[in-house]
């Protein structure tokens, strides 16, 4: 999956996890993106590599809302397993789909 990772970031993004999209107003990251398709392995390593779980979009969406929103529901766990330390079935940002807000 380092492949795909790196055809996520590496040209129009130089190697930066985090840069926002330039192509249109969406302001999503590689990120968010791999969450969305559900790349686990490559949000994985976008992760390794930086990449910022609590970057928001134009419409304030961090990268678990579009996993949540998506249906992928592997990368909403590892997400929410990088985000919240607890268990899952008991956790209020789960179970209501609250959005996390960390400071």
């Amino acid at each position: 999956m380092k492949i795909i990772a790196t055809i996520i970031i590496a040209p129009c993004h130089a190697g930066n996890p985090n840069v926002k999209s330039s192509t249109d107003s969406s302001e999503v990251t590689p990120v968010h993106v791999a969450a969305s398709a559900g790349h686990l392995a490559c949000l994985q390593l976008l992760v390794q590599l930086g990449g910022d779980v609590l970057a928001r979009d134009s419409k304030q969406l961090t990268p678990i809302d579009h996993a949540n929103i998506s249906g992928q529901e592997l990368c909403l766990n590892y997400l929410h397993s990088i985000l919240c330390k607890c268990v899952p079935t008991q956790c209020i940002v789960c179970v209501y789909n609250i959005t996390l807000e960390l400071t």
